[in-house]
């Protein structure tokens, strides 16, 4: 029989007497060392693309929503569901070579999926990610790494093993997934934003978030701790995605839906104005 020992319990005066622990973050403000991110949404309406956009930025040593300088980290990308020429399609609309010093970013495609089960494929994983050591790995879909996830012993193993690897290399984990089927209840028709498969991946991780098609980031789990996610993002221009702060360009009063950039028509005059007028000075 093994000898196991719990750790030794500790006294309410000594707990709460230890020093705080800093935060060790890899994008700060939003995720450190060893958290878990599972991302839903409706298929084609851009997660991927958000997976992408926050690989190439954290690389670079950009925040994703604030697009504040930040130290870059290592990210490592196992896409299971793209070739390798659709991934690179992807990225050259969002870097250029050169942009992101060599070493700071590994994509590996395996569009026939990943089979985490299996234990040859788990060793090479690990040899993947012991020889790159991301600080983010971001795997996906969930549905392409292998087992029955809708089954919660299946579920429980893999999530075992990730949790593993997590520990052992101290990486953050982004995880995409595929929303349930719609189901109908009292005769509306809703597809739940939680990942396909066990409850076990409600329970999981620290942050549970769903790319609505209209941007809107919700979670449909509480998180575990108090970050700054944005409430919803939109198509931009020097980024696919950018915080959407639903604030008038001219005066920064908050817009109503059918709003898009100014609160007001005299706000958008007024801005149109002053465009007119810089270009007028430009000119003569």
């Amino acid at each position: 029989m093994v000898d196991i020992q719990l750790p030794a319990g500790l006294d309410i005066n000594a707990l709460l007497s230890e020093e705080e622990d800093e935060y060790k973050w890899i994008i700060p403000g939003l995720i450190e060392e060893g958290d878990r991110l599972i991302l839903t949404g409706n298929e084609g309406k851009g997660k991927s693309t958000l997976q992408r956009q926050i690989a190439v930025q954290v690389a670079r040593g950009i925040h994703p929503f604030t697009l504040a300088p930040i130290e870059p980290k290592r990210v490592m990308i196992l896409d299971l569901e793209n070739s390798k020429r659709q991934v690179r399609r992807r990225l050259s609309e969002i870097v250029e070579i050169g942009e992101i010093a060599p070493n700071m970013l590994s994509i590996t495609c395996l569009p026939g999926g990943l089979d985490l089960f299996h234990k040859d494929f788990q060793n090479a994983t690990l040899k993947a990610i012991g020889d790159f050591w991301p600080d983010i790995l971001i795997i996906g879909p969930m549905y392409k790494m292998g087992g029955q996830l809708d089954k919660e012993e299946d579920s429980s193993k893999l999530a075992a093993l990730l949790d593993n690897w997590r520990t052992m290399f101290g990486f953050a984990l982004i995880m995409e997934s595929h929303q349930p089927h719609q189901v109908i209840t009292q005769q509306q028709r809703f597809r739940p934003e939680r990942p396909y498969g066990s409850s076990l991946w409600m329970r999981w991780p620290e942050f549970g978030l769903c790319l609505e098609d209209d941007g809107t980031l919700r979670h449909w789990r509480g998180a575990r701790d108090v970050r700054e996610w944005p409430e919803k993002l939109r198509w931009g221009d020097e980024w696919p995605w950018v915080v959407d702060s639903r604030k008038c360009l001219m005066c920064e009063k908050d817009l109503s839906d059918n709003q898009e950039k100014y609160c007001s028509s005299k706000c958008g005059s007024n801005a149109r104005s002053r465009t007119f007028r810089a270009q007028k000075r430009l000119i003569g």
